[in-house]
């Protein structure tokens, strides 16, 4: 299943953190193809002691008089943009055929998303390939993606690192090439991906023809000041623009292995950021004059310049003179171009670029790109939809009011530990408690009323009794004998009242994992060894798994767990198993018997009561709370607090809603019942 935030609950999912995304949508023509630019970028043929000069033509007036990408639109309808905040920092996105992809960060790593509109975001990717890492920056080329970025070491990034995606993503091996690397950008040409940073301390560029195999790229002459502040890649060649000291400069390369500068006409303009687009190539930032109030103070207009050929360029100043601002990105959409301004304002045009707008954001977007309709911007505040689009993400459902909410059911009867649960498949739940001596108890919730009802005890010799139904009326009992030397496996059914000892689990534990799975048979993973614990290296735990099948009532051993654990639980979902340990989830294939790992949990040691929901989301459990896993898109999201605060409840899905039972630690007698629907967060 796909998590979404639609346009219209723009309430659900608010995060009170930094950083995020935040998507507008203007108004664009029928999209055309891209031509390349009019004169083909040259490699240098200076020495750097004769650096030849950008040619900077101002604009006549404030308003540009030429298009700066394609012909006539209608001027975008603009309003105060509000975000919505994400738990995730975003950096850079790009558009594909058919796909666009976001790439960020949150408190485990990095992500990356996807979306086949422009406005139907999911998480593509956030797993052990990316933990720990920090993204920068993505570009494409012959449908192989490329992200630059680092490894953290005590959130600081040690060193540069890419990754590539040709099927799936892996980390590619530097060979030391990026020790000293840190990565501000990537882009791509027809020939090459090219990145671009610091290297020990210099600014440098990387690069590679496929991705796979990086190389350092021509340098940027060798002074120390020079500074990088964009590339863009063209079918033709390659624009940077940057300065060398307090000089503004531009640099051309056909391919990325050497580099032509050029000084820039005017000082006093300042080079933030280069894009390529269907007129060219557009540089922006800010010119810079005296403030003839005060000739202490400077003042900084926005404006950007545009290029065929990243020789000569083309001034023109955004709005006008009373505007002041700086502009940090820029890009251009059929027809339509937006810029960002250092503030919290961006500045777009329509197709003649006769008129200039004022988006006014909530919040400080950092970067704009071009995605199917309209443009994505990035920036430190949160995810904005309009327009009826929405960048769909993980959400929140601590907060907002579209919540599920908790409703109080009467007291259980009883509470002793040991407690276990399982829907009777008549619109019951029944709770089976230690009697003593292996007996167990048992209560019905019936659902309906709801109330409850004493139904006779079962003398069945088992002790640590966990309960688990296999969708056809009968309900499994796994634990071991009393004195914990014997694992032990017990078939009831509900509707007699008959139960029938199995061929006992061949490993006795306790605290495993249980769960029926889609092929219909019972796992049982890992657990506390028993009896435990004299004579037992460690805690105990084991990464024993068996399974046993009902229809020859029979126990094979399977692939153990990649990490042992004392107190798991597990969710089958479509064809694979989850078990949920402190670390992560681990994904079990039980077609081809084979464990791969699963993202890292919001939090350590959320293992508990793993239940899969009516809306195919797994919830699990830890004192107060449950998180969410959605083995759809392989990714964690926070969930709701509980009512009643309480460590290690039994959790029984029955029609369609969760039911938590009971559990220890809390400020009640621990007899509490409560239950939410478990379909809505």
């Amino acid at each position: 299943m796909r998590r979404r935030i639609e346009g219209s609950h723009a309430s659900r999912g608010v995060f009170a953190v930094a950083a995020s995304v935040m998507l507008l949508v203007v108004a664009c023509g029928t999209p055309t193809p891209s031509p390349s630019p009019s004169q083909a970028l040259a490699s240098p043929t200076s020495p750097p002691s004769q650096i030849p000069s950008a040619t900077v033509e101002p604009s006549a007036s404030p308003e540009p008089s030429a298009s700066p990408d394609g012909g006539p639109q209608p001027a975008p309808d603009v309003a105060a943009i509000k975000p919505i905040a994400l738990d995730v920092r975003l950096r850079d996105a790009i558009d594909q055929p058919g796909i666009s992809y976001a790439i960020g960060d949150d408190r485990r790593g990095g992500v990356v998303w996807s979306a086949t509109n422009g406005q139907d975001w999911i998480v593509d990717s956030d797993g052990l390939t990316f933990d720990g890492a920090h993204l920068q920056a993505i570009a494409a080329r012959d449908g192989t993606l490329v992200v630059v970025g680092c490894r953290l070491r005590l959130a600081t990034c040690a060193g540069g690192a890419t990754w590539i995606h040709g099927t799936t993503w892996h980390a590619v091996p530097d060979h030391g090439l990026f020790a000293h690397a840190t990565f501000d950008g990537v882009t791509a040409t027809a020939t090459a991906f090219v990145a671009w940073g610091l290297d020990a301390g210099r600014a440098a560029a990387w690069s590679s023809p496929d991705g796979r195999s990086w190389h350092r790229a021509g340098s940027f002459g060798t002074s120390a000041a020079t500074v990088i502040t964009g590339i863009a890649g063209s079918t033709d060649g390659l624009v940077a623009v940057g300065r060398v000291g307090q000089q503004p400069t531009t640099w051309s390369s056909a391919d990325g292995s050497s580099w032509a500068a050029r000084s820039w006409t005017r000082s006093t303009d300042d080079l933030e950021t280069v894009s390529w687009g269907s007129a060219g190539f557009i540089a922006a930032g800010s010119t810079s004059d005296t403030d003839p109030q005060d000739v202490n103070n400077q003042i900084f207009r926005p404006t950007i310049w545009i290029s065929p050929d990243g020789a000569t360029w083309n001034q023109q100043t955004i709005l006008g003179p009373e505007v002041q601002d700086v502009i940090v990105s820029v890009a251009a959409n059929h027809g339509s171009l937006l810029a960002l301004g250092s503030s919290s304002s961006a500045y777009s045009t329509d197709g003649t670029a006769s008129t200039w707008s004022t988006v006014t954001f909530d919040g400080y977007p950092r970067r704009v790109v071009t995605i199917p309709g309209g443009f994505l911007t990035l920036g430190d505040v949160g995810v904005t939809p309009v327009a009826a689009a929405a960048f769909h993400a993980p959400i929140d459902p601590l907060q907002g009011n579209t919540l599920p909410q908790w409703s109080r059911l009467p007291d259980m009867p009883l509470l002793r530990p040991g407690a276990t649960g399982a829907a009777d498949g008549s619109g019951g739940i029944l709770l089976f408690s230690d009697a003593g001596g292996g007996a167990l108890r048992i209560d019905r919730l019936d659902l309906q009323r709801p109330s409850w009802s004493r139904k006779a005890t079962i003398r069945v010799g088992l002790s640590h009794a966990q309960a688990v139904a296999d969708g056809h009326g009968r309900i499994y009992l796994v634990g071991v004998t009393p004195d914990g030397r014997q694992g032990r496996l017990v078939r009831y059914v509900p509707k007699t009242g008959q139960w029938t000892v199995l061929h006992p689990l061949p490993t006795p534990r306790t605290g495993a994992g249980v769960t029926f799975a889609d092929d219909g048979a019972l796992y049982v993973l890992g657990g506390t060894v028993s009896p435990c614990c004299d004579g037992v290296r460690g805690d105990g735990a084991t990464r024993v798994v068996e399974r046993f099948d009902p229809r020859t009532g029979t126990w094979s051993r399977r692939a153990p767990l990649p990490v042992g654990d004392t107190a798991l639980s597990a969710a089958a979902a479509g064809r694979s198993i989850y078990a949920f340990l402190p670390a992560r989830a681990w994904r079990y294939d039980y077609r081809h018997d084979r464990w791969s790992a699963g993202p890292a949990g919001l939090s350590y040691g959320v293992t508990g009561e793993a239940t899969l929901g009516a809306d195919d989301l797994i919830r699990v459990f830890s004192c107060g709370r449950y998180d969410i896993f959605d083995p759809g898109q392989n990714h964690w999201q926070p969930g709701q607090a509980l009512q009643t605060p309480r460590c290690h409840p039994v959790v029984v899905l029955g029609d369609q809603t969760m039911y938590v039972f009971g559990g220890i630690d809390t400020a009640e007698t621990g007899r509490v019942v409560e239950s939410a629907f478990a379909g809505g967060g």
